[in-house]
């Protein structure tokens, strides 16, 4: 109980703080103002060195001040944006690693049709020709081997 005595006690300060530097500066008590102030009055907030800043520059915040740093830290629209632009980067990546994916699944098939045919022909060879074939299965293992060495570096 005496956490939500504390909590409240701390909230009606910050809220007294808020209402105080309405009056004092004389703003319209909009919620968006009020939100500025009671954030600025917390004390934690990153509009404190925007608004401090402002403060400091012109004695008095204006009304278009107000709505650039509600615009630049409280906006709803703005946790949007953020979200939407960590959407594009986590797609981008997804893409990236699909890509990958299907570059590796092509190599794969392509290795699995040489080693395919080279059997084939191994089992139809005379000696000179299963040799060769035999190289061929050893090269392209050597590119298998390259390319998913560089696979497992991206």
């Amino acid at each position: 109980m005496a956490g939500r005595v504390e909590d409240y006690e701390r909230t009606m300060a910050f809220a007294d703080i808020a209402l105080g530097q309405i009056k004092a500066l004389r703003h319209a008590a909009t919620p968006r103002n009020y939100e500025i102030w009671y954030a600025y009055a917390s004390g934690y907030h990153p509009l404190n060195q925007q608004v401090n800043a402002i403060l400091k520059a012109k004695g008095t915040i204006a009304d278009t001040d107000l709505v650039q740093t509600y615009e630049k830290h409280l906006s709803p629209t703005r946790l949007t944006e953020r979200i939407d632009l960590v959407g594009s980067r986590v797609k981008g990546e997804i893409d990236q690693v699909m890509a990958m994916i299907d570059a590796a699944a092509g190599s794969a098939s392509s290795y699995t049709e040489s080693l395919a045919g080279a059997t084939e022909q191994i089992v139809r060879s005379k000696d000179r020709d299963g040799l060769r074939t035999i190289v061929e299965i050893v090269q392209t293992t050597k590119t298998m081997e390259i390319s998913t060495v560089n696979l497992k570096k991206d």
